[in-house]
């Protein structure tokens, strides 16, 4: 379906483009992401979530005024925000923001996270960014069916972050099983996909960009 030489044109910081297209020919098929056509959405966005297959696991390495403009303080005190935020002389406490971030009962009730310690182990995992107990046991539960495997939910997630094959079978997870993205792909609804991949519009330029780039050399 697409070649390291194209991936390359379309996205130059893709670390291994052999790999990844490798991983992208042999596992999307599996979910029906199987033409160009649905290929074109699925790519664009993956691209754009993982920094072109750069970053497999949720960075929380932000300032305390970031953290109060992009979670508010519904989700974090700025007494927290302060104290575990990034300073000129210090990086962020991610563990300690991830478990603010997604426990207590906002992570409880959104995200499945119920016991001490979810809110990092679960954070965002994958070149999709899976996050929460809730999602990971789904994929996990569907991965270990596939591949007749006996993974724990903690395990999967371990392993979102670290092989790019279960990474990309988590992804097409997302797109196929989870949002069930592929008529709305074959229907080139490009901003209803993304906004049930991110929730909103984020980053909409750059995704179409790759989306762009992609019709153009795979038609």
């Amino acid at each position: 379906m697409i070649t390291a030489a194209i991936l390359r044109q379309v996205a130059p910081r893709v670390p291994n483009p052999d790999a990844v297209c490798n991983a992208i020919n042999v596992i999307c098929p599996q979910y029906g992401i199987n033409t160009n056509d649905i290929l074109h959405e699925f790519l664009a966005n993956v691209l754009e979530e993982c920094g072109e297959f750069t970053v497999f696991a949720e960075s929380l390495n932000y300032s305390p005024n970031r953290l109060m403009g992009v979670f508010g303080p519904r989700r974090i005190s700025l007494a927290d925000a302060t104290r575990f935020g990034r300073t000129a002389g210090r990086g962020a406490n991610q563990v300690q923001l991830a478990n603010i971030l997604y426990g207590g009962e906002f992570g409880r009730r959104n995200l499945g996270n119920t016991q001490p310690g979810d809110g990092w182990t679960f954070r965002g995992s994958g070149p999709i960014q899976v996050t929460g107990r809730h999602n990971t046991t789904e994929f996990a539960k569907y991965y270990n069916r596939i591949t007749d495997g006996k993974h724990t939910p903690e395990q999967v997630a371990h392993l979102m972050r670290t092989d790019l094959n279960v990474g990309m079978h988590s992804a097409c997870w997302v797109f196929a099983v989870s949002k069930r993205l592929i008529q709305a792909a074959i229907d080139d609804n490009m901003t209803g996909i993304i906004r049930k991949i991110n929730g909103g519009l984020t980053n909409q330029a750059k995704r179409m960009e790759y989306y762009n780039a992609l019709k153009r050399l795979l038609p």
